[in-house]
């Protein structure tokens, strides 16, 4: 059984202890995409150690999966299979070419073909990846230090004590404590949310004796923060230059793995050569797929337009319209037309 994914996909699965193999029940835990950009989701693990993050973040990303506070004996996390593994049991008939379409399947291999060796030569499309989470999760930061605006200096621990005043670091009890100044009152509190490259970090001995050149910026929200039921002291996030966690070495439990988000939107091929004036109208045009856009929507008035130029191979092609209305009818049509020699 799995929940429909309606606001993204979902990253579920449960969290256990290392030493007895136990799922950690109610346990507050973090999911984090590393990179440049903060973009971290919390929640409690359930009754049984499981979890469920929406994760709506297109193209390949690294996700970090761990708890809020350290688990001593260590954890590890076991992800469930987002597909279904049962199958039908129907065997489909052998597949049988239909002799009398070789040539059509021939000519539509030798277009293909071309297509591919003039490839390179066609203008640039538009890959732009979506522009998805472009804000840290926190929305705009208070105060934001650029290493490059100071002069070098060998540590964070330095960084923190010359260069950022609303950071007071305290050690208690053999442990680095961070103390954030509000904004709002002045006063200064304990344990704000620490973040390195977009990912919650606890360890802050390590963290002070980072190499400072590694350090691009630090972000800093010095207002208290709500998350859902979690409430933050403020937020400090370092970003190292490589933006990808390498600058620290973390501990071997933590969880890290490289996810698949959905596909990145791509623009489908299809040329005007009616304002081309770089020479790519003299490029060979075989394409078979003249004009394709799965989002195309009609107006007030029920109507819509659209435009496309042929290819240069000649014979018949069909204009297929499907739609579906938002009452749940559903419509198809099919238009012939010709392309001819010229």
């Amino acid at each position: 059984m799995h929940l429909p994914e309606l606001g993204g996909q979902l990253v579920n699965g449960v969290l256990r202890s290392k030493l007895s193999h136990e799922p950690l029940r109610n346990t507050d835990i973090s999911l984090a995409l590393v990179g440049k950009t903060a973009r971290c989701q919390f929640l409690k693990t359930d009754e049984n150690g499981e979890f469920n993050f929406v994760l709506n973040y297109p193209g390949l990303c690294e996700i970090v999966i761990q708890p809020l506070k350290p688990v001593q004996s260590g954890y590890y996390v076991e992800f469930n299979q987002p597909f279904c593994t049962t199958f039908n049991d129907h065997i489909p008939p052998v597949f049988n070419l239909d002799s009398t379409k070789t040539e059509d399947i021939n000519k539509a291999v030798i277009s293909m073909q071309v297509n591919k060796i003039y490839e390179p030569f066609r203008i640039e499309r538009n890959t732009t990846p979506m522009d998805v989470n472009a804000y840290d999760f926190f929305g705009k930061a208070d105060k934001t230090i650029k290493m490059a605006d100071y002069i070098e200096l060998t540590t964070v621990r330095e960084v923190l004590k010359e260069i950022v005043p609303d950071i007071l670091v305290i050690k208690r009890n053999k442990e680095y404590l961070f103390k954030l100044v509000n904004l709002v009152n002045g006063s200064t509190d304990y344990n704000p949310l620490v973040l390195v490259d977009g990912v919650p970090f606890t360890n802050l001995a390590k963290l002070l004796e980072m190499n400072s050149r590694e350090l691009e910026r630090i972000d800093i929200l010095n207002t208290r923060y709500y998350y859902t039921d979690y409430v933050f002291e403020g937020i400090v996030s370092f970003i190292t230059k490589k933006g990808n966690l390498s600058s620290l070495e973390y501990d071997n439990s933590v969880f890290r793995q490289v996810f698949e988000g959905s596909p990145l939107p791509q623009e489908f091929y299809s040329p005007d050569h009616g304002t081309s004036t770089d020479g790519a109208y003299r490029i060979p045009d075989f394409r078979n797929t003249l004009y394709w856009k799965p989002d195309l929507s009609t107006g007030k008035d029920g109507n819509a337009s659209i435009a496309f130029f042929t290819s240069d191979e000649p014979g018949d092609y069909t204009i297929i319209v499907e739609g579906i209305a938002a009452d749940g009818s559903s419509g198809i049509v099919r238009i012939p037309f010709k392309v001819k020699e010229k």
